[in-house]
């Protein structure tokens, strides 16, 4: 949002985005964040269980081998009070996909859009000052001579950083709806469509998702 007000609105960039109003958008993400976990929280708890590893970390299934050990494992498992309130467990699927996942997604997508829109017209304006610019004339000692506007070498090096900045900002916010819009549409197929779904296809492509993360 910053990036698209300083490229589309440069005189209003001071205002719009001065420290006051970047303190108060710090400050709602952290306040608003861990509001939006708190069905999570509540779905949610850790068991410590006992199992019986291997040299290689994995399951041992035989007995009485030397080389197998005892370890206490954590895994994840519904609350009682998600047990109990299987609400819970649909307000969670519903507030992960829509509100954390889909609806940043888009507006990212949008956002995106507009900033490259705002980027492609700042260049085609400035093409045009440069040319207006060039071909400004100029009257000599009677005679009319054309004038040569360059380009500060500071100037233009300050708006080379600027587009590569920009640049560089949409390839991460690429990056960023490749690995998170999967999530949500999972995450909403697994709120409409029940448990069959969750567990038979969500579950078995959580690995896949977390390392694209």
């Amino acid at each position: 949002v910053w990036r698209y007000i300083a490229v589309a609105y440069p005189q209003k960039n001071r205002i719009w985005c001065g420290m006051t109003n970047t303190l108060l958008a710090i400050t709602s993400s952290y306040v608003v964040c861990p509001l939006l976990g708190i069905p999570l929280y509540m779905s949610l708890r850790i068991k410590p269980y006992f199992d019986l590893l291997g040299s290689d970390g994995n399951p041992f299934k035989a007995m009485n081998n030397e080389s197998a050990r005892n370890v206490t494992l954590y895994r994840t498992y519904p609350s009682e009070l998600a047990e109990k309130n299987p609400t819970l467990q649909n307000v969670n699927f519903w507030i992960y996909s829509v509100v954390i996942k889909l609806i940043p997604c888009i507006a990212l997508t949008i956002l995106s859009l507009r900033l490259v829109g705002a980027l492609l017209e700042a260049k085609h304006r400035r093409k045009q000052l440069t040319g207006t610019s060039r071909g400004m004339k100029q009257i000599v000692d009677g005679r009319v001579v054309d004038v040569q506007h360059k380009k500060n070498s500071k100037n233009m090096e300050k708006e080379k950083q600027t587009d590569r900045t920009t640049r560089m900002l949409l390839a991460v916010l690429l990056l960023f709806l490749i690995t998170e819009f999967p999530q949500g549409i999972l995450g909403l197929l697994s709120a409409v469509l029940g448990p069959p779904f969750f567990y038979n296809c969500y579950l078995k492509l959580g690995d896949l998702m977390d390392v694209m993360a």
